[in-house]
């Protein structure tokens, strides 16, 4: 909806979502925007979507991490090569002008070794559509501070790193999953949540690499099918069967909890799964969902 009506994210973001351009945006004045463009959706999970961490606020980054990605690498550049967005600006436009047109601005950078995509990056920055960058445009670019992950590589070493020191703590990844990274019960993990487990760990390695290697594809957060793939069935595989035999893993342990304790020790758990059917493994099972067991 937004791409469609706007061309491109991080337009759709400076026109439409945080009009006085900010680099974020709080749930009232998303909600207010929302109403202004004419969206009709479902906006409480339209909120839930964009906010991935939880944070009671949406930023650029979440709206869309690849645009956001581009726009840190560009931030990062004319920092570097030229103090600042406007800095640039005033560089690479002749006689003073305080603007330039999308072509000159893109072979300007490009000259100076700027070598990303820059299309949707330009379309972004010209904010009305003028076909020209003026320095009013800049002037978000240098009050936003990107998040360190925009600007890590991916560090496959270092996730392994991470994955070694959870199955050093937890013996399996299942029991790391619930007790470290998904402690909400979301079946996600969001980056400020995986940046808390590697501090509680006392990792000390490339965190942000790390991250970026496991959100390979982009989507704010990671899943447990990104830490373990095998231990993703095996738990997929335990609440379809109790979906389908109980109406969901509450009711199951509703169930198998016979004396109405509220617990349940590993010996209960192992003995109701096989009189109900379930053939899978069950210690690693009983070790995910003891939150209560470190």
């Amino acid at each position: 909806f937004l791409k469609k009506k706007y061309g491109s994210f991080l337009r759709a973001w400076r026109v439409a979502l945080s009009r006085e351009d900010t680099p974020t945006i709080h749930k009232p004045q998303f909600l207010k925007a929302c109403a202004t463009i004419g969206w009709h959706g479902d906006l409480k999970l339209l909120w839930q979507a964009f906010d991935k961490d939880d944070s009671g606020f949406v930023s650029v980054d979440e709206l869309d991490p690849k645009s956001a990605i581009t726009l840190a690498r560009f931030k990062e550049f004319v920092d570097k090569q030229f103090g600042s967005a406007r800095g640039a600006l005033r560089a690479l436009a002749q006689n003073g002008i305080s603007k330039i047109s999308l072509q000159a601005f893109e072979e300007g950078l490009a000259k100076h070794g700027f070598n990303y995509p820059m299309k949707q990056l330009l379309h972004g920055l010209d904010k009305d559509a003028s076909k020209h960058v003026e320095e009013s445009d800049l002037h978000f670019l240098d009050k936003w501070k990107p998040m360190e992950i925009l600007l890590a590589p991916p560090n496959a070493e270092a996730s392994k790193q991470v994955k070694g020191l959870m199955l050093d703590k937890f013996n399996n990844n299942l029991k790391a999953w619930r007790h470290l990274l998904d402690k909400d019960s979301t079946n996600r993990c969001n980056w400020w949540e995986f940046h808390a487990a590697c501090r509680k760990m006392h990792f000390d390695g490339d965190i942000a690499g790390a991250w970026r290697a496991l959100d390979d594809d982009m989507s704010g957060f990671i899943t447990l099918h990104e830490i373990d793939p095998e231990a993703s069935s095996k738990l997929l595989e335990f609440r379809r069967w109790a979906d389908r035999e109980f109406g969901g893993v509450r009711s199951a342990f509703g169930v198998f909890d016979h004396d109405g304790s509220g617990e349940l020790s590993y010996k209960e758990f192992r003995r109701s799964c096989r009189i109900y059917g379930y053939t899978g493994s069950t210690r690693e099972l009983f070790s995910a969902f003891d939150v209560g067991g470190e």
